[in-house]
């Protein structure tokens, strides 16, 4: 196992056998506060997702940094689901695209705003970014911008239905609401009511039910997933923030 560390003074990754449940090593990047780690599909190689300094590329088997790429202060990172393309959000307010089989940047694409994460549609062709007060969908294969979803202040991460091309966008703004996006023609479909500062939107694995939970609240809110539409909103506490299905027999 790999894992990084966010202190600001020295930059590096830390090697864990866990097997013997040890560290073995470390390894010097670049840069400083490395956030995500992600390997290629073949385990040959690891992007190491530096929030200060440049993204750089790991030789995992000889533990060293083989180089650093130009993109700069990208500490959130994704793989696309064939394993063909790192995206990683720059802190500059782009979004670059990492051929994975050439290691090299195929693409910049200009944000201008504030970024959050990264997710893809079910069949991978395209990416979704939390910007500004937008979903911001990119085509992969033409590697370009291709539509903004409004969705609320500071969206944050996109939660699919399972067995559905429909998403909820969750906000961590003050708004008090989750988008819903139709991820076959990239529209928003309607808003849901929540409770303020939306986290996280889990659903039950037969996608009947959605739960949404609130950052800066006290409620939880229980969606019909089919429908749409809000159930009822449940007392649980200030800052309502991971949650779990217990899965179905």
């Amino acid at each position: 196992a790999l894992v990084g560390n966010m202190d600001r003074e020295r930059g590096q990754v830390t090697y864990i056998d866990t097997v013997k449940h040890e560290i073995t090593g470390s390894v010097k990047t670049n840069g400083k506060m490395t956030r995500d780690l992600i390997f290629t599909h073949d385990g040959k190689y690891a992007f190491l997702g530096n929030s200060m300094g440049p993204l750089d590329l790991l030789d995992v088997r000889e533990r060293k940094i083989l180089k650093s790429l130009p993109v700069e202060n990208a500490g959130m990172l994704r793989m696309s689901p064939d394993g063909k393309w790192l995206l990683a959000n720059s802190a500059q307010g782009y979004t670059a695209i990492v051929s994975v089989a050439d290691l090299k940047v195929v693409a910049k694409i200009e944000m201008g705003s504030k970024l959050y994460n990264i997710d893809f549609s079910p069949d991978g062709k395209k990416a979704y970014v939390g910007a500004g007060t937008e979903l911001a969908v990119i085509d992969l294969e033409k590697k370009a911008l291709k539509t903004r979803i409004p969705s609320g202040t500071n969206p944050n991460t996109l939660f699919v239905v399972p067995g559905r091309a429909v998403g909820i966008v969750t906000n961590e703004g003050e708004d008090r609401h989750v988008t819903v996006v139709d991820l076959k023609i990239d529209r928003m479909i309607k808003k849901i009511p929540t409770g303020r500062s939306t986290h996280n939107a889990h659903f039950s694995p037969d996608g009947k039910y959605g739960l949404i939970t609130t950052s800066h609240d006290q409620i939880a809110t229980l969606i019909d997933a089919e429908k749409m539409e809000k159930i009822v909103d449940l007392e649980v506490g200030a800052g309502s923030n991971g949650l779990k299905w217990v899965p179905y027999e």
